[in-house]
C-alpha cells in the first residue's frame, strides 16, 4: 500500500496557494499485473500508457509488462490524504 498524506499548508491562505495536485506513481518490480488497483478502497479504472501520455484520463492505471511496472495517476485535493493498493 502507498499512502500520501495531506499537504501541510501555511497557517494563512495566500494567493497562488495550491489547492490540488496531480500524482503519477510508478511502482517498480511487479512481476505480474495486479488484478485491480484501488484508492481508498474504491477501484481505479484500468487504462493505457497512451492515455497517461496524452493526459486524456483524469485517473487510471496500467501495467507495463516489459518494464514490470505499474503506473497509477489521479488528482488529489491538497488537504486530503489517500492510500493506493495493488490487488
Amino acid at each position: 500500500m502507498i499512502s500520501i498524506g495531506a499537504q501541510l499548508t501555511a497557517r494563512y491562505r495566500y494567493s497562488g496557494q495550491l489547492c490540488s495536485r496531480a500524482y503519477i506513481l510508478k511502482v517498480n518490480g511487479q512481476a505480474v499485473a495486479p488484478s485491480a488497483v484501488t484508492r481508498d478502497g474504491l477501484p481505479e479504472p484500468a487504462s493505457s500508457s497512451a492515455a497517461l501520455d496524452a493526459g486524456t484520463a483524469s485517473d487510471g492505471w496500467y501495467y507495463d509488462s516489459a518494464a514490470q511496472e505499474v503506473w497509477v495517476w489521479f488528482p488529489l485535493a491538497s488537504s486530503t490524504s489517500t492510500a493506493v493498493a495493488l490487488q
